[in-house]
C-alpha cells in the first residue's frame, strides 16, 4: 500500500497524514505540479514525486495492492497520454475534504469525506491496532537508512556536474545550498523537474508551487509571501516564466520585499521543447522550435531588475552562486541573480 498525495494539501493535514503514513510505515509519493505540500520530504517515508504522466504512474503503481489517494487531482497528465494510471486490480481508497473530489480522476473503491488531518489520525490510530509496531519501525529504520545512502549519492553525482553553463540539476541544487535553511520556496521552474527534485526539501507552508504547471504567477506570489511573512523568500523562476510578471520586481522594490529572484536562464521555453520533442511534432523532431527560443535580442535581466530598482548579479558556476546569495541576505530588501543553465 502506498500514500498518493494531491495538489492542493493544507499544511493543516500535515501532523494526521504523517501518524498515518507512521502508523502503517507507508511510502509517501508527491505529484510534481503539486501547489503546496502537507508531507515533509526530509521523512524517511518521503518517496518522492510522480511525473505527470500516465505510463509512468502506471508502472510506478504496479507492485502495490491499493493507493491511499489524498486530497484531489493527483492523476494529472502533462502532456497527455493514453494510458490508465492505475493498473487493473490497484484499489483505490480516497479521502478528502469535499465531495466534488470523488471520481474526478479516478474511481474509488472506498471514500471518505471529512476534515483530511482529522480523518487520517483517527485512521491512524485504528492502523496502529492492527499492524505488527516491531515489523513496521523495522521497515521505516530501513528506508531512512537507504534514503540516506540514496540522497548522498545523488548529491555527489550532481556536485561533480561542473561544466558551464552549469546542467539546472547543477545550478539548482547551489542555490539550494546557499539559500537559508527555513527560506520559503516560491517555485515554478522546470529546471527543478530533474534528479534534483529528490534533493529539494519542502516543507508543510514552506514550499509552493504554481498549481498544474501555470506560468506567471509565480514572481508576484514570492512577493506577497515575503510581505506576508518575516522570512526570506526564494523565487525559483525560468528566463520565459519570468516574463509573464516582471512588473513583481518593482514592487518587491517599492516595498522592500525580502525576496531573491533566482532566474534559471537557458534562453528557450525548454517545457514546451521538450513536450513537442516527446509527441513527435515534425518541427521538433527537425530541431526547428517556432516562437520557443528567447534570442535574438536575449533578454538582459541585469538591466530589467536595474530599471525596476532590484540589485542584480550574474552567478554562473556555484561558488559565484553561492557568493551571490550571501550578498543578496545581506540587504533589506529583494535580490535577482541570474543563473545561465544549459
Amino acid at each position: 500500500m502506498i500514500l498518493l498525495l494531491g495538489d492542493d494539501l493544507p499544511a493543516s493535514a500535515s501532523q494526521g497524514l504523517i501518524a498515518f503514513a507512521e502508523a502503517g510505515g507507508l511510502p509517501v509519493w508527491g505529484t510534481q505540479l503539486a501547489s503546496r505540500t502537507a508531507f515533509p520530504s526530509a521523512h524517511p517515508l518521503w518517496a518522492g514525486v510522480i511525473k505527470p504522466d500516465f505510463a509512468i504512474m502506471r508502472e510506478r503503481f504496479e507492485s502495490t495492492e491499493a493507493i491511499v489517494l489524498i486530497g484531489g487531482r493527483a492523476f494529472v497528465a502533462y502532456p497527455y497520454r493514453d494510458a490508465e494510471p492505475v493498473p487493473s486490480g490497484v484499489a483505490v481508497l480516497h479521502v478528502a475534504d469535499n465531495p466534488e473530489a470523488f471520481g474526478r480522476e479516478h474511481a474509488a473503491d472506498v471514500a471518505l469525506v471529512g476534515d483530511i488531518g482529522l480523518t487520517l489520525a483517527a485512521a491512524a490510530e485504528r492502523l496502529g491496532e492492527l499492524v505488527d509496531r516491531q515489523k513496521v519501525e523495522a521497515r521505516m529504520t530501513g528506508r531512512a537508512a537507504r534514503k540516506r545512502v540514496a540522497m548522498d549519492a545523488l548529491r555527489a553525482d550532481i556536485l561533480a556536474e561542473t561544466a558551464l553553463p552549469l546542467s539546472p540539476d547543477a545550478a539548482v541544487l547551489a542555490a539550494l545550498d546557499a539559500l537559508p535553511k527555513h527560506a520559503l520556496i516560491s517555485n515554478d521552474s522546470a529546471a527543478t523537474f530533474g534528479r534534483v527534485q529528490e534533493l529539494l526539501t519542502t516543507e508543510p507552508g514552506r514550499y509552493f508551487f504554481s498549481r498544474g504547471g501555470v506560468l506567471g504567477c509565480n514572481m508576484p506570489a514570492a512577493v506577497g509571501a515575503a510581505l506576508a511573512g518575516v522570512g526570506w523568500v526564494a523565487s525559483f523562476v525560468g528566463d520565459g516564466g519570468a516574463m509573464y510578471s516582471p512588473q513583481a520586481l518593482w514592487s518587491a522594490a517599492r516595498y522592500r520585499a525580502r525576496v531573491i529572484f533566482l532566474v534559471f536562464n537557458n534562453r528557450r521555453y525548454g517545457v514546451l521543447q521538450n513536450v513537442a520533442t516527446s509527441l513527435g511534432y515534425a518541427n521538433a523532431v527537425a530541431g526547428r522550435f517556432v516562437g520557443m527560443e528567447i534570442v535574438n535580442p536575449p533578454i538582459d535581466f541585469l538591466a530589467l531588475a536595474a530599471s525596476m530598482g532590484v540589485p542584480a548579479a550574474q552567478a554562473d558556476d556555484r561558488d559565484a552562486i553561492g557568493a551571490a546569495v550571501g550578498k543578496a541576505l545581506e540587504r533589506d530588501g529583494p535580490s535577482l541573480i541570474e543563473i545561465r543553465i544549459r
